[in-house]
């Protein structure tokens, strides 16, 4: 897992339009696209093969701001698939969410 020390390339190069910036989901798009296409061998693949059958639509739905996850009465904004149009949503809030949650977890298990 070199991509964890990797200080050079795609991952984790800065660039200075992202340093205005809040959502930490915009700031790290290349890590979570490596990861989205890397972290199971099958997955993307798979993924690949139901967006040529026609199963997922190719359109990604991203709904970007920051809002609160909670949308009230028990729903949340988290990651569904509209059967309708067939197409992954997703809220920036919520990626947000998840990559503080997990960024933690890493900082913990490296610093233990």
């Amino acid at each position: 897992m070199s991509w964890l020390t990797q200080e050079v390339g795609i991952i984790n190069q800065f660039h200075p339009a992202f340093a205005r910036w809040f959502q930490p989901s915009r700031v790290v798009h290349h890590m979570l696209i490596h990861m989205w296409q890397n972290t199971n061998n099958d997955f993307f693949e798979d993924l690949t093969q139901q967006i040529q059958e026609g199963k997922i639509s190719r359109e990604l739905q991203l709904e970007a701001g920051e809002v609160a996850i909670s949308i009230g009465n028990g729903r949340f904004r988290t990651p569904r698939v509209n059967h309708e149009t067939r197409q992954i949503e997703l809220h920036e809030s919520f990626l947000s969410y998840l990559w503080c949650i997990s960024y933690s977890i890493l900082v913990l298990y490296s610093e233990k």
